[in-house]
């Protein structure tokens, strides 16, 4: 059995010009006439499982020349990775990935030996 996404949780997010555009393209050249009410969909389900989107992005990987296994999941620990080592807000980073607790969101906070060496480093006692 395929699963299917969950939409459970209803959130606006912010979205950059050139995404914008990406997604208005494929909502006008390419997604099929159906009545599904979701935004990616395919004509015969009306909707999009999560295996089909990883084939999808398998196949964009191959194409792409990248040599890495590639999935929806691990496209979401990179953006939430990127984040981190952009020095985003931790709460940010929780609204953006849709988690109701930072516990969940701390997986992401990878921290290098040679940064709890520096914080340390930057005491002074004299």
């Amino acid at each position: 059995m395929n699963e299917l996404f969950s939409f459970e949780k209803h959130r606006e997010m912010p979205m950059c010009p050139q995404l914008v555009e990406q997604l208005t393209s494929y909502l006008t050249k390419v997604r099929p006439d159906t009545d599904s009410l979701l935004f990616f969909s395919l004509k015969r389900t009306g909707a999009v499982s999560i295996q089909y989107v990883n084939k999808i992005l398998q196949v964009a990987s191959q194409k792409a020349g990248i040599d890495k296994h590639v999935t929806s999941h691990i496209l979401r620990h990179s953006f939430a990775s990127f984040l981190v080592k952009q020095e985003t807000h931790i709460a940010v980073i929780q609204k953006l990935l849709g988690h109701a607790s930072l516990k969940t969101t701390s997986v992401y906070l990878h921290v290098p030996h040679k940064e709890m060496r520096e914080a340390v480093e930057r005491f002074d006692f004299g």
